[in-house]
C-alpha cells in the first residue's frame, strides 16, 4: 500500500506545482523507471513467494485471469506494458483535462476584466 499512496502523491505533487509539463515525449523515460520497479517487483515476488503488482499471478481477479490465459507465459511482461504504458496515458490525460480547465479559468477573467 505504501508504494501506491507514494506514486499517487508524487504524482499529484508534481503536476500541482508543476516540476514537469509532462507530454507524450516523456513516455520513454517513464517506461525505463517504471520497468525497473517491475523488474525489482518480479524478482521480490520469485524469491519471497509474494504478489506484488500482480505480477505472479491474477489472485483471483476476473480480468486478469482473462489476460493470463491469453498471454500464458508472457503474462508478467504483458501486465508490465499494460500496468506501464496505461498509467502514462492515464496521467498525461489528468495533467491535459486540468490545464485546460485552468486555462479556461485564466481566460475567463481576462474576459471579465
Amino acid at each position: 500500500m505504501f508504494y501506491h499512496v507514494l506514486m499517487i502523491y508524487t504524482g499529484f505533487f508534481v503536476i500541482y506545482y508543476q516540476f514537469i509539463k509532462p507530454n507524450i515525449k516523456d513516455l520513454k523515460w517513464y517506461l525505463i523507471i517504471t520497468t525497473v520497479f517491475c523488474i525489482i517487483s518480479y524478482i521480490i515476488n520469485y524469491y519471497l513467494d509474494t504478489n506484488y503488482m500482480f505480477l505472479s499471478n491474477y489472485s483471483n481477479n476476473p480480468v486478469l485471469k482473462e489476460l493470463y490465459e491469453i498471454t500464458g507465459k508472457f503474462y508478467p511482461l504483458a501486465l508490465t506494458i499494460i500496468q506501464n504504458v496505461g498509467t502514462f496515458m492515464i496521467s498525461l490525460a489528468g495533467y491535459k483535462i486540468a490545464m485546460y480547465f485552468k486555462n479556461k479559468v485564466i481566460l475567463e477573467k481576462c474576459i471579465d476584466n
